[in-house]
């Protein structure tokens, strides 16, 4: 899933702070005691889905059809991820692409889980 954040105020609201507050959060939280209410704010997991952040119109329409567009594009990647060392082990993704002005925008990690040993 794919997560979008459209501000409705756009440039209107661009001096203000909370514009760009939300970059403060997006390193991963790799521990329980390092999560903070910020890490949950939708521009946040807007772009640690892969999603974007828009907050440069004062269209709202054209904000969406950006949106839209931005979703009509894209390739699914998948990948058989390691067993973690312990429960909730953090592994960052990071998906580059070899042509000049594309970005591949991913999820930014995964916490994966220890390997279940089966009981005979």
């Amino acid at each position: 899933m794919t997560l979008y954040n459209v501000d409705p105020l756009g440039v209107a609201d661009a001096g203000a702070l909370r514009t760009f507050y939300y970059k403060e959060f997006l390193k991963a939280v790799r521990t329980p005691n390092q999560v903070s209410l910020g890490n949950l704010g939708l521009q946040v997991l807007a772009t640690q889905s892969g999603g974007l952040v828009l907050n440069s119109s004062n269209s709202l329409a054209d904000e969406i059809v950006r949106c839209v567009a931005d979703a009509n594009a894209f390739y699914v990647l998948s990948f058989e991820g390691l067993p973690g060392d312990g429960p909730d082990d953090y592994h960052a993704i990071d998906a580059k692409v070899d042509r000049p002005g594309v970005v591949a925008r991913t999820r930014a990690g995964y916490y994966a889980q220890p390997e279940q040993v089966r009981q005979p």
